[in-house]
């Protein structure tokens, strides 16, 4: 959307005229130190710290990072700015009020020398940014009061003599603490009862929570003057899955349950948007992925499903999901941009005798590998006479315990590795295929690559650097082998 692109161009136009990060912030002293070649570790210059070490630089993303409890939120200079100036609060970073945009932009502006630098800002584009950040905040304050609801009703609703969170905890092996964290709820008449007395009809609407039915679209009736109970609600009678962004709610995906009304539905349904749906608000997105404050950590695992990204939560490791079974083409963008701040990325999904999953990550691996990530992909345990191994299933028959992951993570082979290893015998295109992969990479990575290749083809490393010449593809070592 242009609007988009017009709140993009405002921000990069601060972060182009901002120093770096590392300068702009006193580093100097002897509390500072580098923890790692791209991260500087230090106390929080605004609200201190008790260990000295609570806050970090990444010098590469250009993102901070506080690790105070309770805070535990990172932003760029624009957000440190807002703090410093006490706009916001440190654990308000990274998610700026849309009342204090403005008052944030025109300071980093004036401190940033924008307006001479870049010509300023567009008044018009400014009001529109603050118009579509308020619209944002309306609806997330909605989606994340109404996950709070649900969420009080799964030790009251029930079937099978089971509560909706004895059943999370049986089926799924959910630990109370994770599902209490994640705000897992259920959605059932008195849910719809509160959110009626709370909310007016045209709120539920750009929610997406409420959708018009195409019967009543046919007849263009005015929505807001019917009942909201003539109106659609597809994640009623489904458990609910919020996705948190900075402690608010973003987008909700739902599972079938036994009790669910519309039988003949999908197993999992999520909020709807688009042309179609003209009513919800365009800050509802299924460009959305589930975890993503997870993103941006040492250690990232990428999986499938909803359930199988919360069981590692649950086990203690950082995840994410697409809630499908590869990242779409629009995603990859984002899902580089989310892994920028990760030293490594390994991919997990699903064991399949059809090699449904092991497709999806191998797709979702050459994104990141091309954008120079250290990525690995894993698959659980499974043995020949098994079609399919679920992450979630794996997991949940062990407890989501945090052995259960590093079982998985042993399996895990680095991109170049699985790539070769794969390689048929006699298979001379899929070489040359790969050979095409290392432009621009590591030399000690195209060193590792082509002693592999050799290995496993029988190749010359000196037929094959001849090779990579020929592509095009320069020759880290810069000299001719022969």
């Amino acid at each position: 959307m242009s609007d988009s692109n017009d709140d993009e161009n405002i921000i990069d136009k601060i972060k182009k005229s901002a120093p770096p990060l590392e300068d702009y912030i006193d580093t100097s002293g002897d509390e500072w130190r580098w923890r790692t070649v791209t991260e500087i570790q230090g106390p929080h210059p605004i609200h201190g710290s008790t260990t000295g070490e609570n806050f970090v630089i990444n010098t590469n993303t250009q993102h901070w990072y506080c690790y105070r409890a309770g805070h535990e939120s990172w932003g760029s200079i624009i957000d440190y700015v807002a703090m410093k100036n006490g706009i916001i609060e440190c654990e308000e970073a990274g998610n700026i009020p849309s009342n204090k945009w403005v008052e944030v932009f025109q300071i980093c502006c004036e401190e940033f020398d924008v307006k001479n630098r870049y010509g300023g800002m567009n008044e018009d584009k400014l009001r529109e940014l603050k118009e579509k950040r308020e619209e944002r905040d309306e609806v997330y304050n909605i989606l994340t009061e109404f996950s709070k609801i649900a969420h009080s009703k799964i030790d009251h609703v029930s079937w099978d003599g089971k509560n909706v969170r004895e059943h999370l905890k049986d089926k799924r092996a959910f630990s109370d603490d994770i599902i209490d964290e994640l705000n897992i709820g259920f959605w059932d008449d008195k849910v719809t009862e509160e959110l009626i007395e709370k909310y007016d009809t045209e709120d539920l609407l750009r929610s997406g929570l409420f959708v018009v039915p195409s019967s009543i679209k046919k007849n263009k009736k005015d929505p807001l003057e019917l009942s909201l109970q003539s109106l659609s609600k597809p994640l009623e009678g489904r458990i609910i899955f919020p996705y948190w962004i900075r402690r608010k709610v973003a987008y909700i995906i739902g599972r079938k349950t036994p009790i669910t009304e519309w039988e003949s539905g999908p197993k999992y349904y999520k909020l709807r948007s688009g042309e179609k749906y003209n009513e919800v608000s365009d800050v509802i997105s299924n460009e959305i992925f589930y975890g993503e404050d997870h993103a941006r950590r040492k250690q990232l695992l990428i999986t499938e499903g909803v359930t199988d990204c919360i069981s590692l939560l649950d086990a203690g490791y950082d995840a994410i999901s697409p809630v499908t079974t590869s990242f779409r083409e629009e995603d990859k963008s984002k899902l580089i941009k989310l892994t920028d701040g990760s030293y490594e990325v390994i991919i997990i999904n699903d064991n399949e005798k059809s090699k449904a999953g092991e497709k999806g990550a191998l797709k979702t691996a050459k994104v990141l590998f091309d954008a120079g990530r250290n990525v690995k992909i894993a698959f659980p345990p499974r043995s020949e006479d098994v079609e399919k191994v679920d992450v979630d299933d794996y997991l949940t028959d062990h407890n989501n315990s945090p052995e259960a992951v590093k079982n998985i993570l042993k399996t895990a082979r680095t991109y170049i590795d699985y790539r070769i290893d794969n390689l048929s015998e006699g298979n001379i295109d899929g070489v040359v295929e790969f050979l095409k992969e290392l432009e621009g990479r590591d030399y000690m990575k195209i060193d590792y690559a082509l002693n592999k290749l050799e290995k496993k083809t029988g190749i010359t490393k000196i037929v094959l650097r001849r090779k990579l010449r020929e592509l095009g593809i320069e020759d880290p070592l810069d000299f001719d082998s022969s």
